[in-house]
């Protein structure tokens, strides 16, 4: 989100987060947007790093500071500006006094944590995070660019460069875009393999590959105290590929598959047959093997 997009949202919420929350112990603080907030206390504009900081009040010279390097969506920006508002609220000497507990027993920033999940109200009702729905290309909190498979309540499954394995998300932390890759592969190339994508180009493949994990279905299980996906490949440790399936008893196993280095080529007719016979792919085999998988990927 650039400078002027953040300065949009405030000139259009901050007046009335200052209504909201009262006068705070001077007059209104000013609001200054910065790349990061190294290059706030530096003066440098384009100081690098400083990533992790969303915002900063200044009792002092009682001044918001936003750092738009940090702040990805209108939520995030909205959040900042209730959480600092709420420091302007608070006195400081007390607040000085009371970081002697640790940020997270500190009361006043119990407070400012408090005053942000009240964001839903100031944000634009043109752009609610709500209308995400499965097929959708999305921006996370972060910057990230995912496809969502799934929304089931406010939980949005989404699968982020490339990966098969469809992360639960807030939809509340996810915002929609209409770019989509502006001609740039967002998956890896051994899955753009596995699903057979390929074609007129890359951002042909990566149209495909969209459309390849839009269709698939989510099934969750717990394996070694942890949910997985059920039936879904994905990028592999030990193998080049690994999935997750229920063997006759039950019970969730891992099967490894596909050698790394080797290129899945599947459009090659003489490679695919050669491969398909070579594993017998035309016999059956149980979905706990190897080669179940190798010759569905083939």
């Amino acid at each position: 989100m650039n400078k002027s997009a953040i300065e949009d949202i405030v000139k259009r919420v901050y007046p009335q987060i200052a209504k909201d929350l009262g006068r705070s112990k001077k007059s209104t603080p000013k609001v200054e947007v910065h790349n990061n907030v190294l290059a706030m206390h530096s003066g440098i504009p384009d100081h690098p790093g400083g990533e992790e900081e969303h915002a900063e009040y200044d009792y002092k010279n009682n001044t918001i500071y936003l750092f738009k390097v940090a702040l990805k969506t209108e939520q995030l920006v909205i959040q900042a500006l209730l959480h600092e508002y709420t420091h302007a609220c608070q006195d400081e000497k007390k607040y000085q006094a009371a970081r002697a507990a640790g940020y997270a027993n500190n009361p006043y920033e119990k407070a400012a944590h408090r005053a942000e999940k009240t964001w839903r109200k100031y944000m634009n009702k043109n752009e609610s995070l709500n209308e995400i729905k499965k097929g959708d290309w999305i921006r996370s909190a972060y910057g990230d660019l995912g496809l969502v498979n799934k929304v089931k309540g406010q939980a949005a499954y989404v699968s982020f460069d490339g990966s098969r394995s469809f992360q639960p998300m807030r939809v509340a932390d996810l915002k929609r875009t209409k770019e989509l890759h502006k001609g740039k592969v967002v998956y890896s190339e051994s899955l753009l393999e596995y699903c057979g994508c390929g074609g007129a180009g890359r951002k042909d493949a990566s149209i495909q590959l969209a459309e390849y994990l839009k269709n698939q279905t989510i099934e969750e299980a717990d394996y070694q105290g942890r949910d997985v996906k059920l039936n879904k490949p994905m990028q592999g440790d030990v193998k080049k590929f690994k999935v997750y399936v229920k063997n006759a008893k039950g019970n969730v196993v891992k099967v490894n598959f596909g050698q790394k280095g080797m290129v899945i080529k599947k459009d090659n007719p003489g490679a695919k047959k050669s491969f398909r016979a070579r594993h017998k792919c035309d016999q059956s085999k149980p979905k706990t093997s190897a080669g179940y998988w190798s010759c569905k990927a083939w």
